[in-house]
């Protein structure tokens, strides 16, 4: 019975530390890590795995997010990146026409 207990506190305090690295006390997002996604196109591509665009997105809103996220390109650097390798080759993102300018979302 006393193994059963030492196991069960074992896997609350392992929980409870895994909880603490998801979800901070301050609020914020966690940190990603920057390692997996080096240069223009990694910070595309980490803004996909974190859901960025599930929703349309312009390239002034894409941008403010890559500052936010340490990333700093011009305007026509991301636009290419984004049209050249996401829309064009990869396919993975698409883009759409939302109130006269252009809108980049997941490709579904």
């Amino acid at each position: 019975m006393n193994d059963v207990q030492e196991a069960l506190d074992e896997l609350a305090a392992r929980v409870e530390k895994l909880e603490q690295a998801v979800f901070p006390e301050s609020g914020e997002k966690p940190v990603t890590q920057k390692g997996n996604y080096e240069g223009l196109a990694g910070g595309i591509r980490m803004l996909m795995a974190n859901g960025f665009f599930d929703q349309p997105k312009s390239i002034a809103e894409i941008i403010a997010e890559l500052n936010r996220e340490g990333y700093y390109n011009t305007h026509a650097g991301v636009a290419s990146t984004l049209l050249l390798t996401f829309v064009g080759k990869q396919k993975s993102l698409t883009r759409i026409q939302k109130s006269g300018k252009w809108a980049y979302v997941k490709r579904k």
